[in-house]
């Protein structure tokens, strides 16, 4: 059996690339990329440090890190963190050490390079717990009835289908408004919404169903932005048509409300789909009637791995005063150690490491802890699963409190 090597890919080598993004599109069961998309993966990924697992000269596993950000709960900027993804070993090549090997190369780079955390979306849910992961934010999907959806709030601004290049102009500082509203938001570069608009002009027959508007307030100002496409359908000469939302991004109530109002309004549509939506969507109540928009099942979606909690919860804000004192059992040695996080009335929030604190309010692990970091982790759930100890009620009660978030914790991008 010969010794797999780890070696660095670099994007501007267009045969090694196109081995590498072969091998990825294997392992996750999509189609081999053509030569455009390679293109598109190279501009994408410029930057980004690309790694593949090799059995002599066959790329046998992918993996992929690069800079980004992340919003946390009422900072009023995006945290600086590392993103990681494209993950794959081939069937042929699993259990023999290459995940293991280069994550915890990985996570010791992060961490040596300042990084706060690092961040994921997870293919296989069992896989990254081990490596200290813990389940930041979730997701579903939302259906409405639009031949039943009648909206409560008046209509307040407009929308407007635009060319891809106003789009394009627009959707960045957007989609930078809108994002602050969310923690769990991540970085969006300009050549993710350049592609979007290029797509509906040169992509397939399904990609060019695409459409592209924005929200204007009743000012004439620019406040939100929405991608779908209608897939169309007719029994009987009856259209039954569906509208797929692939983005709709709201940096304030009105034009959130009238985005949906609008998808629902559509000629010819009967039925909007949007997935990966937060599943503490408010738009039921924006409806007569709240069972016209069902939420599916919610899944996991971003994943965070912490490795600075003194930086990762100080950079945050808090709803209360307040303190909570967790101690964190980490098995890669990065963040095990007792913490004090306290803030005080403004929100304003502290967190330090503490020596010798012999019954701390929370005990838990390293995925735990990131659970709880931007707001959205259930302490209950997490106790009952035993993935947390808390000392009693009083203490469940305070650091609720203060761990908590108005807005829930959201990504809604893929990476």
């Amino acid at each position: 059996m010969t010794e797999l090597q780890i070696v660095p890919i670099d994007p501007d080598d267009v045969p090694a690339l196109t081995q590498w993004a072969n091998t990825a599109s294997a392992v996750f069961l999509a189609p081999r990329p053509t030569p455009e998309s390679i293109e598109s993966r190279r501009v994408r990924m410029a930057g980004h440090r690309l790694f593949a697992g090799r059995d002599g000269a066959r790329t046998v596993a992918t993996f992929r890190s690069f800079d980004s950000d992340l919003t946390v709960p009422g900072a009023p900027e995006p945290l600086p963190l590392n993103g990681i993804s494209s993950v794959t070993v081939l069937p042929t090549h699993r259990r023999r050490g290459l995940l293991s090997r280069w994550m915890t190369v990985e996570l010791s780079r992060a961490a040596e390079h300042g990084d706060v955390a690092s961040i994921l979306i997870a293919s296989e849910a069992p896989i990254y717990r081990r490596f200290g992961f813990g389940v930041a934010t979730t997701s579903c999907t939302w259906t409405v009835d639009a031949t039943r959806a009648h909206f409560r709030p008046p209509r307040v601004g407009s929308v407007e289908l635009v060319d891809p290049d106003d789009f394009v102009k627009l959707a960045p500082a957007l989609y930078d408004r809108a994002r602050q509203r969310f923690a769990g938001t991540v970085q969006r570069p300009l050549h993710r919404w350049q592609t979007a608009a290029q797509i509906l002009l040169h992509g397939n027959d399904e990609d060019r169903l695409r459409q592209l508007a924005i929200h204007r307030g009743a000012d004439g100002t620019p406040d939100g932005l929405l991608i779908y496409r209608v897939e169309d359908s007719y029994t009987e000469r009856v259209s039954a048509a569906t509208l797929h939302v692939q983005d709709l991004w709201a940096a304030n109530d009105d034009a959130y409300a009238d985005l949906w109002r609008y998808c629902c309004e559509v000629d010819f549509v009967t039925r909007v789909v949007a997935e990966d939506r937060s599943p503490r969507e408010p738009l039921p109540l924006l409806l007569t009637d709240p069972r016209t928009a069902r939420d599916g099942a919610t899944s996991d979606f971003l994943w965070v791995r912490l490795h600075d909690v003194p930086a990762a919860f100080s950079a945050r804000r808090y709803p209360v005063a307040g303190s909570v004192t967790i101690r964190v059992a980490d098995h890669l040695g990065q963040i095990d150690g007792t913490y004090v996080i306290e803030s005080d009335a403004s929100g304003a929030g502290t967190c330090s490491r503490v020596d010798d604190v012999r019954n701390p309010d929370i005990d838990t692990d390293a995925a735990g802890l990131a659970a709880l970091w931007l707001g959205s982790g259930d302490l209950a759930a997490l106790a009952g699963a035993g993935f947390l100890r808390i000392r009693d009620a009083a203490t469940h009660a305070r650091a609720d409190a203060l761990l908590g978030w108005p807005e829930p914790a959201w990504c809604g991008t893929w990476f």
